[in-house]
């Protein structure tokens, strides 16, 4: 996303420090400066300086975090005609699809839409670049002026999408990639939560867009039925009149992510993790991280999960003490997690906190992933994610961290 807006002064946060502080003393009441240091009005000021001194440090350092923290917002912007279609545009979708409204629009804007069928459940990149090899030759010297991919909406959208984009690469096309998803973003209330599939999809075409920003166009999210003038917005954006690479068009316009800076944490507090915490996949760096740092905490068990016939790194288990407990569990095994979970509550811990530390990066060109490996790795982080969800939906938990 872009920027949405100028960088806050850093003295912001500073100003906000001490206002806090004066509020604080006009009030008489500092024991909400320093929480649990037993600060009072009352206590001789060779006390009292030592301990606002560290809330002093502690405060900006904490001004210091803030200012690094954003949020993505969705602004809308001024519909845009955009510059007027011309040429050859492939369309790439199911067969289903080929009649889409977006199809029609691209024709009626002055450009030639060649259709070209994919069958999402034909897994053959090799096939597809042929395709699409065919399709360039047909397209004369001038070439594909463009390629709008509509497989997110249809089956496997991320299996479909990662092949259109390896076999494009594979035949040199390097007219712009335009992928249409529906439902991959929520924009405002009005909107309903984002579908994870197509959400994956979003994720995919943002890395393509660093990987391959020769031949990308964009990502633009669809509304459930687009009518003529939602039609119209997405040829403006295909057009690249408006410069955006990331769109969703809804009813009322349309809407681009814009980074904001996130408002500073003033509250004062902080997650203190307590009772059992539960710690999905003990054995990856980020799982062993996570319980060197619960170890520092005043947390009564950690749960340290593991898939079958691995073990946690026996310095994290070290670390915990007898606050250590290895479950080996795989937490894509709804049915065991199930029983994990009522078994500690019926030990009189039930859970907490969830941290879901499966998976790890997977550091790989675009060009060179197999959709089979990615699953495995999907599955573990989203299914996984799913069932932590469903066996825990009755549980309060202080923190689901993701």
């Amino acid at each position: 996303p872009k920027p949405g807006g100028p960088a806050a002064p850093e003295t912001d946060a500073v100003s906000s420090m001490d206002a806090r502080f004066w509020a604080a003393v006009e009030q008489e009441d500092l024991s909400g400066l320093v929480d649990g240091a037993g600060l009072t009005a009352d206590q001789p000021l060779g006390e009292v300086l030592p301990l606002l001194s560290s809330w002093r440090r502690q405060s900006r350092e904490q001004s210091t975090v803030d200012a690094w923290r954003y949020r993505v917002a969705w602004k809308a912007v001024a519909d845009d005609t955009g510059a007027p279609l011309s040429g050859t545009w492939l369309v790439v979708a199911a067969d289903e699809h080929l009649g889409h409204p977006v199809v029609a629009g691209i024709e009626a804007h002055g450009a030639v839409a060649t259709r070209l069928s994919v069958d999402p459940a034909m897994r053959d990149r090799a096939g597809l670049a042929e395709q699409l090899a065919g399709a360039g030759e047909a397209a004369g010297p001038e070439g594909i002026a463009g390629v709008v991919s509509l497989l997110a909406l249809g089956q496997e959208p991320m299996a479909a999408t990662l092949d259109l984009v390896q076999a494009l690469g594979d035949v040199g096309v390097r007219a712009p990639l335009w992928c249409l998803t529906r439902g991959a973003v929520t924009t405002g209330r009005s909107d309903a939560a984002p579908e994870p599939a197509q959400a994956q999809l979003w994720g995919l075409g943002r890395v393509a867009g660093l990987e391959q920003a020769q031949s990308w166009g964009g990502l633009i999210d669809l509304p459930a039925t687009p009518d003529e003038r939602a039609v119209d917005r997405v040829l403006a954006l295909i057009g690249g009149g408006s410069g955006e690479d990331q769109a969703a068009v809804r009813p009322a316009g349309v809407f681009v992510p814009r980074l904001l800076r996130a408002s500073a944490n003033t509250t004062g507090g902080e997650w203190a993790p307590r009772g059992t915490v539960l710690v999905t996949d003990a054995t990856t760096p980020f799982g062993s991280y996570v319980a060197h740092w619960l170890a520092g905490t005043a947390v009564d068990r950690v749960v340290l999960m593991t898939p079958e016939g691995q073990e946690p790194t026996e310095a994290a288990v070290t670390a915990l003490g007898e606050r250590a407990v290895v479950a080996p569990c795989d937490v894509t095994d709804r049915a065991a997690l199930d029983a994990l979970v009522r078994r500690l509550a019926d030990e009189g811990g039930p859970v907490r906190a969830v941290l879901h530390t499966v998976g790890g990066n997977h550091l790989a060109p675009l060009d060179t992933i197999r959709m089979d490996e990615a699953d495995a790795r999907l599955a573990a982080k989203v299914v996984g994610a799913a069932h932590l969800d469903a066996v825990l939906a009755d549980t309060e938990l202080d923190a689901f961290v993701l």
